[in-house]
């Protein structure tokens, strides 16, 4: 064994940083699928989760300091990164080695270990056979899907994918305390008919983005779509509703309707002991809720969506791949109304060739679809070019200083991020884009902006 005591953290975010208005009761499925994956395969060390959504900062690090880790595993993103390095560097102080993972981490991995002495490892992608390998003893370079140093050089591993969204059972019984999770989600802002529901992964990846290289935006780290076994998921469900009395799930995949096979399969297995298990959340495309399926997602009680909208403007969405229409957008929240389902409308600004003109459309899609009774939020965010998005590709093609400066980057500064973006591929200014981010949350008391 290399390592007998392995803290699993999702950090604290960062100084300034809003949190997202369901945060609080996501279970970290993330940590919970390393430690289950560890457990299942007879680690014999001991294991702690520290989940920023339950655990203040000094809470987690108390904890951090009395268990007493010998390796640190953190999975930041970029409005934790900050936090992410305070905790490392403490920690490594403390004598324990640190492995980072997650989507920021694998997209960043070898300039984390060019610029952080402190951080000794990164795992890339899939993590749950790589963290066992790290933890048990196998030799570095024989673990796939790892970064680290040998002699000051940096040397990344091949990449491996496992098939499946879950790569093996995840125990939701082990080193979390689930009711804390039900408890914040009952103070929520919008709980709704629904007491317990658990976050579920059914899926990773985006079909779209595997089919047509995806938004312009997207710098998703999974490269082809995986969805687990319809019957598998029903059985996964059966028992946390034995176990833990859940009447629900949210699901945290990027398309629950991305493979429509899949989907209908879903809902022709569903066992009739399970037909009052809701869905009280899931991520859809415009472009699969056809009436058909908006009446499955019916029957599978849905009570709310998230649908990225984006952009009023024809043009524009054609200019960040999204794959589908205005008008479809209007129909498609009128045909969610007519069933019920609630629905969370994204929108973004600052797409490739935005206007005053194509913010103006959608400010005027926007109010549109707050007609809809149903529409539970509107979201607006703007356009943030990170490392694997082809906007962050587009703007290291375009500007030599950018490229120079992020190239080797571990840091990403946001709004100088966002500006840059702005003054090369949009016809108007930054201003201008914050203006109409504002006069979109000014819409309705349900609209919020997160950039």
């Amino acid at each position: 064994m290399r390592y007998w005591r392995i803290s699993l953290v999702n950090p604290p975010l960062d100084e300034g940083t809003e949190k997202c208005i369901d945060m609080g009761h996501w279970l970290p499925l993330n940590l919970m699928s390393l430690s289950s994956y560890l457990v299942q395969n007879n680690y014999k060390g001991q294991i702690q989760i520290l989940d920023q959504q339950v655990a203040g900062e000094q809470e987690m690090i108390r904890s951090l300091r009395e268990f007493k880790p010998d390796l640190v595993g953190i999975s930041p993103n970029m409005n934790s990164y900050h936090k992410t390095l305070e905790i490392a560097g403490m920690m490594k102080n403390a004598g324990a080695d640190i492995v980072l993972g997650g989507a920021y981490a694998t997209r960043l991995a070898s300039n984390i270990l060019k610029n952080r002495e402190f951080i000794d490892y990164v795992i890339a992608h899939d993590g749950e056979k790589s963290l066992l390998g790290l933890a048990e003893g196998t030799g570095l370079e024989e673990i796939k899907n790892l970064v680290f140093r040998k002699a000051g050089i940096i040397i990344e591993n091949g990449t491996e994918h496992h098939h499946a969204a879950s790569h093996g059972e995840i125990d939701y019984s082990l080193f979390i305390d689930l009711e804390k999770y039900f408890e914040n989600y009952r103070k929520s802002l919008n709980p709704g008919q629904y007491k317990k529901p658990v976050t579920l992964m059914t899926h990773r990846g985006c079909v779209w983005r595997e089919k047509s290289g995806g938004c312009v935006f997207c710098s998703r780290i999974e490269p082809f779509a995986r969805f687990d076994p319809a019957h598998e998921i029903w059985a996964r469900l059966g028992a946390l509703k034995e176990e833990h009395g859940i009447d629900s799930f949210i699901d945290v995949g990027d398309d629950f309707t991305g493979d429509v096979a899949w989907f209908k399969r879903l809902h022709s297995f569903r066992p009739s002991e399970l037909k009052d298990i809701g869905i009280r959340f899931m991520y859809s495309r415009v472009n699969n809720l056809s009436l058909e399926n908006i009446g499955i997602l019916k029957d599978l009680n849905t009570t709310e969506i998230c649908l990225g909208f984006e952009s009023g403007d024809p043009r524009i969405l054609r200019n960040s791949r999204k794959g589908h229409h205005p008008e479809q957008q209007i129909q498609t929240a009128r045909n969610l109304s007519s069933k019920g389902i609630n629905i969370i409308a994204a929108f973004m600004v600052g797409l490739p060739g935005e206007s005053r003109e194509s913010l103006d459309s959608t400010l005027k899609q926007a109010s549109r679809i707050l007609e809809f009774s149903n529409v539970s939020e509107l979201i607006i965010s703007m356009t943030t070019p990170l490392p694997g998005s082809r906007s962050f590709e587009m703007l290291m093609e375009r500007d030599e200083g950018f490229r120079r400066k992020y190239e080797d980057a571990d840091v990403l500064d946001i709004p100088e991020i966002q500006g840059e973006w702005i003054g090369k591929f949009c016809e108007t200014d930054y201003g201008a884009v914050l203006e109409y981010a504002d006069r979109m949350r000014n819409l309705s008391p349900k609209a919020f902006v997160e950039f």
